[in-house]
């Protein structure tokens, strides 16, 4: 069979909400199955040293399979490894593959139900808003490419209070995980002034920190148990 390379397409919807995450967007790649006109296109995003293999939908990925890095392992190798695997899957069935795993049925339909919650709380909430107070917001640059994000600590993301809320230029509001400081770092003043004037301009009266406080989280739990 031929094999079908990983197409490191251009940013999408998917791309954004992984990076909000902390999460590195790969690509897309297509294994055709015999006897059937369309192809298996899977997304691939990067975790730490886990691939994470799904389909994506309008609130980010859903994954159905994962790849866990070997020490010292480059990510090309693992990519082709990745593609490989793909391809028995498509021909040969699952219980084939070498290295790509079955992510338990258990915690896909938690993501689907965590993705369902996400869905539903952006199309409740009202983000476009006219503050008469200020609100807490922390600039930081993705370290690949230097995109900034802003991060309202003392703001629910979702309903987990691991999550905060966040602004981008493209893609606007959506959640944060807190482990998105390991894959940023501080934005200087010129990287998010173009950000603060948008946020600005749409509302917010911005209290800008260089770090995340100490009590954000515990302010966001206390929020969620309100809530609840």
């Amino acid at each position: 069979m031929k094999r079908r390379r990983i197409r490191r397409n251009p940013p999408t919807k998917l791309d954004f909400s992984m990076a909000k995450a902390g999460d590195k967007y790969i690509g897309t790649v297509e294994t055709p199955r015999p006897g059937v006109y369309d192809a298996d296109v899977w997304e691939i995003v990067k975790r730490g040293r886990v691939f994470l293999i799904g389909t994506a939908t309008n609130t980010g990925l859903l994954s159905d399979y994962y790849f866990k890095m070997e020490q010292g392992e480059s990510e090309q190798n693992a990519l082709e490894e990745i593609n490989a695997d793909l391809e028995v899957l498509a021909t040969d069935g699952p219980s084939y593959m070498s290295r790509v795993k079955k992510i338990p049925s258990r915690k896909i339909e938690v993501s689907r139900q965590r993705a369902e919650r996400r869905r539903n709380l952006r199309e409740n909430s009202v983000f476009d808003r006219t503050d008469k107070t200020k609100t807490v917001v922390v600039f930081r640059a993705f370290r690949e490419d230097g995109e900034v994000i802003a991060l309202f600590p003392y703001e629910l993301g979702n309903n987990n209070a691991g999550t905060m809320m966040s602004y981008m230029m493209v893609g606007q509001h959506g959640s944060a995980d807190m482990m998105i400081v390991q894959g940023t770092r501080p934005a200087t003043q010129s990287e998010f002034a173009p950000l603060a004037r948008h946020l600005t301009q749409i509302g917010y009266n911005l209290k800008i920190l260089k770090k995340i406080p100490s009590d954000a989280s515990r302010v966001r739990f206390e929020m969620l148990r309100g809530i609840r």
